[in-house]
């Protein structure tokens, strides 16, 4: 029979995952003497701040191939449940360059098929409210971690072997 403290504590457990993906942590990072975000977060809390400043710049300039875009298009409309969770670090240089550019590659992407299931912000030691690294094994940030019916298919960590997209698509070619 559960106690009322064990009732609470899954309460506050539940409510604090919510709240941190609706309202991100803001922290201060001693090495890069800026303010990060920490714990769960969506694409509109990475427009805002200094992550935001490099989300204007990268976002607009990065021109995904269309040549790409269409061929992941294409394989989309015989694919289902696809997830990606993206890892990322906003005192990290390849996650200022590489996640504005790959949320412009979903973005350009026409099926609803595809989409970023969560966006965890981690600091210098690679840990977060409610991250389990065990779970996601992450060594290098940005990752970007592509699931297919609950199952990992594939990362592009870092930055992409190729071009972003390029990856993706070899990802979601996987069987």
């Amino acid at each position: 029979m559960l106690k009322a403290s064990h009732i609470l504590m899954v309460f506050i457990l539940i409510n604090l995952r919510f709240l941190s993906a609706q309202n991100p942590i803001y922290m201060f990072d001693e090495k890069s003497g800026q303010e990060i975000i920490y714990g769960n977060c969506s694409v509109e809390h990475l427009k805002t701040g200094i992550f935001g400043d490099y989300f204007k710049l990268e976002y607009p300039n990065y021109i995904p191939s269309p040549e790409i875009i269409e061929q992941i298009n294409t394989h989309l409309e015989e694919s289902k449940n696809l997830q990606i969770v993206v890892i990322i670090g906003t005192w990290c240089g390849d996650s200022k360059d590489q996640v504005p550019r790959f949320i412009k590659i979903i973005d350009e992407i026409s099926s609803t098929r595809l989409r970023i299931s969560e966006i965890i912000c981690l600091d210098r030691t690679k840990t977060a409210p409610l991250f389990d690294n065990d779970k996601y094994k992450i060594e290098k940030v940005p990752t970007f971690i592509i699931y297919r019916e609950n199952k990992e298919i594939g990362r592009i960590i870092e930055t992409p072997q190729n071009t972003l997209e390029t990856d993706l698509l070899q990802i979601l070619l996987k069987q």
